[in-house]
């Protein structure tokens, strides 16, 4: 699904100042593992994000298991 969802986003296109600009998508990805709180939640999910960006535009990256 979120792979489905940056095809999607990176598809688009935005007017800004009368300007045609293009849209790029990192997402970091996971889901709530049992017994665990959000914060451990974002920090994963977080971690994850920075992968993608680190990678280069247009990643997906999936957060470990806690």
């Amino acid at each position: 699904m979120s792979s489905a969802t940056a095809n999607a986003l990176k598809n688009q296109s935005l007017i800004y100042g009368g300007e045609v600009i293009g849209v790029r998508v990192s997402l970091g990805v996971t889901e709530l593992q049992e017994g665990e709180n959000s914060d451990a939640l974002l920090r994963r999910a977080d971690d994850a994000l920075y992968r993608a960006k680190s990678g280069g535009r247009d990643q997906v990256q999936t957060a470990a298991a806690a």
